[in-house]
């Protein structure tokens, strides 16, 4: 029987993609595993894999032409089977032929959709304000938009996700690639700022008894690989679990618990930063969490990013331990509530009991967002943190 392959969301804010490659030819067999494209994200070249097997039916998606999130780009099938079918009933729901590209952006009426105020009030349950705005700038008809707030109610990101389907952009070059990259951060960091009252927390710790141990594991097997990165994430998700608060996020009036414990890798790019996901980390062994954080960055650096590796994280943690910064806050992403910043370890002269030594520190701020934590919250998350980072040992007793 044949099945529609549909361009999937491969990032948390990935709207459309592009095709750079098919790397199947129609006719051709494939198998689970298979990769069938090569997609141009706003992140990242990422690659599509065939979740299913059979026969390259048809390509319903052209290179380099952006298609939306959810929309078909390819169908599956046995070997001469007919797939008429399946074509009508996507260009019944489309009301256009799967194997064209979608609706150029200029030819989309710009006359938004108009209320009065005998519906002013049932329109305002329907649509945020910042989502009505955003679709009368656009000249969205928001009445034809499925919502996906509380109660369907249309936000912001369904008028963005509108909007990817009517937007028809041709990415010739690195550099318009690198441009999207560079719109996707702007616009992501601008809508953090101005939507999530940030408050920094900053606390100073010693980490030569991690060093130390970190020196040990490194001559045992399976920790050849281990750094001061992998001990800070495996000990980050032990505190969240502490503390689920930070865990959570706040979005159309409701804070919203994560079940899981997801660490993005804030990682930059010489156009952008990139932030690869490690999934169910609290779950992991420190052995795991070395193996897993390092084939995923691997990945990255390779542009070799699986579908799910940009997806999902629940809090970003940003180490510029390479370079000799002393202290930075960081931004947080929408849909969390926090995010740490880890700097550089640097020698320092602390005082105790009495005496001066030399030992290695660092400074972690704490981004936290003010609507569902409080300064307690986040004194409680760094004193902890503190603790299992300058008493390693405990993390095995």
């Amino acid at each position: 029987m044949a099945k529609k392959i549909y361009m999937p969301q491969l990032s948390d804010t990935m709207f459309d993609g592009t095709i750079v490659a098919w790397k199947k030819k129609e006719g051709e067999p494939v198998k689970r595993g298979d990769i069938l494209a090569e997609v141009a994200t706003d992140k990242a070249n990422l690659e599509i894999e065939s979740f299913d097997e059979g026969v390259l039916l048809r390509i319903c998606a052209e290179v380099n032409i952006k298609v939306s999130v959810g929309s078909v780009i390819a169908i599956i099938g046995d070997q001469g089977e007919d797939i008429s079918q399946e074509s009508a009933e996507e260009s019944k729901t489309t009301g256009k032929s799967v194997t064209k590209p979608e609706t150029p952006l200029s030819t989309v009426n710009n006359s938004a959709k108009k209320i009065d105020a005998s519906d002013l009030e049932q329109e305002r349950l329907k649509i945020s304000p910042l989502a009505r705005k955003l679709a009368e700038g656009k000249g969205v008809d928001f009445s034809q938009v499925q919502g996906s707030g509380e109660n369907n109610r249309i936000v912001k990101r369904d008028i963005e996700a509108k909007l990817g389907v009517n937007e028809t952009v041709l990415i010739s070059s690195k550099g318009e690639a690198a441009s999207s990259m560079r719109q996707t951060i702007a616009r992501r960091m601008l809508e953090s700022k101005l939507t999530i009252p940030h408050f920094y927390m900053t606390t100073k710790i010693d980490v030569a008894n991690t060093l130390a141990v970190i020196k040990s594991l490194k001559e045992m097997p399976g920790y050849t690989r281990l750094t001061f990165n992998h001990l800070i994430l495996f000990i980050v998700a032990r505190c969240l679990r502490e503390f689920p608060k930070l865990n959570a996020f706040y979005a159309d009036d409701k804070i919203t618990q994560q079940e899981q414990i997801n660490l993005g890798v804030v990682a930059s790019l010489p156009d952008g930063l990139l932030i690869p996901v490690l999934k169910n980390v609290d779950k992991l062994t420190l052995e795991n969490v070395v193996e897993q954080a390092s084939a995923l960055i691997e990945r990255a650096r390779s542009n070799k990013l699986k579908g799910d590796d940009l997806i999902g994280a629940t809090f970003n943690i940003s180490n510029v331990g390479k370079f000799d910064i002393e202290s930075f806050a960081a931004i947080i992403s929408p849909g969390q509530s926090a995010i740490l910043a880890v700097s550089s370890i640097s020698e320092e002269a602390v005082v105790g009991n009495g005496n001066i030594k030399a030992t290695s520190v660092i400074r972690t701020t704490l981004s936290a967002d003010h609507r569902l934590l409080d300064g307690l919250d986040a004194a409680k998350f760094l004193s902890r943190l503190k603790f299992l980072i300058e008493n390693p040992l405990v993390l095995w007793i």
